[in-house]
């Protein structure tokens, strides 16, 4: 499910305080990614906590010089291995995978997948096109042969599963585009947004009282394992989340 909303951005920097009008669209639950998108001026981006995507710094050269050692010994153990040795080490990773993944809570499996997501676009950042064009050689050639493998059944499965996602894509298009046309403000009203924008996060929202005032503390980082605290006010314009920490101070105006 696709929700989206329009926020006031106030930023309070040295320059002076300016208000920006921004668009959040806000997909699904888990993995839940939020992007921000300035609507007055296209040429300034707001420095939103949660606006942007998880970065990935580029490995130390130690770092990249242990991989290529350990790919290589790897690679020398694949050329030396028998087929049956072959068959038997893919039988006890699956099995050592199923273990864990049985083992795995909701949240568990959430942050691996966006490690995983992370790292699969890092790896996309550094391929060329030559190394591009060769992978997906080798996915095509591993495509047809499950598809050579599979049953009526396991068919007519992956065919349901593909018309469900098609047909939840083609949703979320159809309700950006109402959303472009009637107006953002129209779709949704304060607390919808509000349990959106908490939903994003992957941790659990945590309250407690500071100075009578109720105070929300909102993990926006988690890959730097940071929590930020967050003011929950009340006032003629709505509700008002605003941020307490950093050097750069920002305040979301609910509509």
């Amino acid at each position: 499910m696709l929700m989206a909303t329009c926020y006031y951005f106030r930023s309070i920097s040295s320059a002076g305080e300016y208000t920006r009008r921004v668009t959040f669209k806000i997909i699904s639950f888990k993995g839940w990614s939020c992007n921000a998108m300035v609507m007055d001026d296209p040429n300034k981006t707001p420095t939103l906590m949660w606006s942007a995507g998880p970065t990935v710094e580029p490995p130390k050269p130690s770092i990249i010089a242990r991989r290529i050692r350990n790919a290589a010994s790897m690679q020398a153990a694949r050329a030396r291995e028998t087929p049956e040795g072959c068959a038997a080490r893919r039988e006890q990773n699956a099995a050592r995978m199923e273990v864990l993944r049985a083992r795995e809570t909701a949240e568990q499996a959430a942050d691996r997948r966006a490690r995983n997501a992370i790292a699969m676009q890092a790896a996309r950042a550094r391929e060329s096109p030559d190394q591009a064009v060769a992978r997906r050689a080798q996915n095509a050639a591993r495509m047809n042969v499950l598809r050579a493998k599979e049953t009526p059944e396991q068919h007519a499965a992956r065919k349901a599963l593909n018309a469900k996602r098609m047909q939840a894509s083609r949703a979320k298009d159809a309700l950006q585009e109402t959303a472009s046309t009637v107006g953002l403000s129209m779709l949704m009203h304060d607390d919808v947004m509000r349990n959106a924008v908490l939903a994003t996060h992957r941790r659990p929202v945590k309250k407690r009282k500071d100075n009578g005032d109720s105070v929300i503390i909102m993990d926006l980082d988690k890959q730097e394992s940071q929590e930020h605290v967050v003011d929950l006010t009340r006032s003629s314009e709505g509700g008002v989340l605003e941020n307490r920490e950093g050097s750069s101070k920002f305040t979301f105006h609910v509509n």
